[in-house]
């Protein structure tokens, strides 16, 4: 989750898809916010980042 956090992921949408409600836990327990943003983590979330891609759908 942190380096989906680093590469601009709402959190909204972090805790969607790791099915949580809360953002006080997630940002405590599950993201490191001094993660640093990489090439691949860009590349493996940016399905995640396209205007009107939905989480819970596949990607084509």
């Amino acid at each position: 989750m942190s380096a989906a956090y680093a590469v601009g992921l709402p959190l909204p949408l972090l805790m969607r898809l790791s099915n949580h409600t809360s953002q006080e836990v997630v940002l405590r327990h599950y993201v490191d916010t001094q993660c640093r943003r990489t090439p691949s983590a860009r590349l493996f979330f940016e399905r995640f980042l396209t205007s009107g891609a939905s989480p819970t759908q596949a990607a084509p």
